[in-house]
């Protein structure tokens, strides 16, 4: 409870920072050829569209890791992920090439941290013992147990976590009992709905009835979540990323066209029972950044945000989370937004722009 008032008040902060230079005249950012890095001594990185899309590594991606691996700099990959955890992330870098260039070791844990385990974090603080927890998730377990997800949640409180009664799929009757208790409760947290996706969600059986659970948006999902949600469930998102670009150039859904959607239906009475634990998120400012930022000090970083630099490819989540944080920001034109997007999101505040990682730092040619 108490580190989620902290989160709170650190969320306000975030705003009051976020908001002061609206309308100020500001210099455009400037744009990077190779030698940003030297006056840098902290990264966050940002990984799909900024790193690796999904046919694999960003053109120079590679290289720019094994740089900053060779000169020593601290650096943390901010995956908005919802999907995996670290260990998905750290398996789905050596795919895609990244990482072991130099001497073979894949990306330490200690440079890794997505918003799934900031919503890990989030759920652990406040979910209270008891609480019923309807879950949708991507990442294709055979069980719950076996779920990422759970494997997380319960790393971090095993005892809280196995008093919830944790389901993946209710028939009509109960989710109507759900709700009846959502409703009957004055925060929300007794009674939540969580999103663990990227977009897409696969089937895991329920742990109560053995029912295969959703597998699709189908209408039967939406009006079952819809029923909580409408009468006062908390709704716990990881990320809202609209879409993911794919390798042609048409979009995947992504976790924020489904959040949009339950928003719509949860305003104006449950407007302030959504809970976003990713970049750009509500939540994500304490949850995620300020846990990044931390794990730079570990890797010796004096914990200065002037000397640190949040690196991606989007303005809603990547810039305005750094924004948000105090720390420079760079857009890399290889993914969702392009420089000339930034008249859609002047609230972010973009101080250097790139054609891809591997302008960040000069690597050998």
């Amino acid at each position: 409870q108490n580190f989620s008032m902290l989160a709170r008040a650190c969320t306000a902060l975030a705003r009051r920072r976020h908001f002061s230079a609206v309308g100020a005249v500001r210099p455009p950012p400037r744009r990077v050829r190779g030698d940003l890095c030297a006056s840098i001594g902290g990264l966050l990185l940002d990984l799909d569209g900024t790193m690796y899309t999904p046919s694999g590594a960003v053109d120079g991606a590679a290289a720019f890791h094994d740089a900053l691996r060779a000169a020593a700099i601290p650096y943390v990959f901010c995956s908005n992920t919802g999907a995996k955890g670290s260990s998905g992330v750290q398996a789905k870098l050596a795919l895609s090439g990244i990482g072991g260039g130099i001497d073979g070791r894949l990306v330490e844990h200690g440079h890794i941290y997505t918003a799934s385990q900031a919503q890990c974090d989030y759920m652990v603080d406040t979910l209270p013992r008891g609480a019923k927890v309807f879950v949708f998730a991507g990442g294709n377990a055979e069980s719950v147990e076996a779920s990422f997800w759970m494997q997380q949640l319960r790393r971090r409180d095993t005892a809280l976590v196995s008093s919830w009664d944790v389901r993946t799929f209710l028939t009509e009757a109960e989710a109507k009992e759900w709700g009846a208790l959502a409703a009957a409760s004055p925060t929300g947290a007794c009674v939540s709905v969580v999103l663990f996706s990227d977009g897409s969600v696969s089937g895991v059986p329920d742990p109560v009835t053995g029912e295969l659970g959703f597998a699709d948006w189908s209408f039967d999902v939406i009006k079952k979540a819809g029923y909580l949600l409408s009468h006062g469930a908390s709704f716990v998102v990881t990320a809202e990323d609209s879409f993911n670009v794919r390798p042609d150039g048409w979009p995947l859904p992504g976790p924020g066209m489904i959040s949009a959607m339950f928003r719509t239906l949860m305003y104006p009475k449950g407007k302030d029972l959504v809970r976003v634990c990713g970049k750009g998120g509500d939540m994500g400012d304490a949850y995620l950044m300020e846990r990044a930022i931390g794990m730079l000090r570990q890797q010796g970083h004096s914990g200065d945000r002037s000397t640190i630099l949040m690196v991606g490819d989007r303005f809603d989540t990547d810039i305005r989370a750094g924004t948000r944080a105090g720390v420079k920001t760079c857009l890399v034109e290889t993914g969702c937004h392009q420089l000339a997007d930034a008249e859609h999101f002047p609230e972010d505040r973009l101080d250097f722009v790139a054609s891809s990682v591997a302008a960040l730092i000069r690597t050998p040619s």
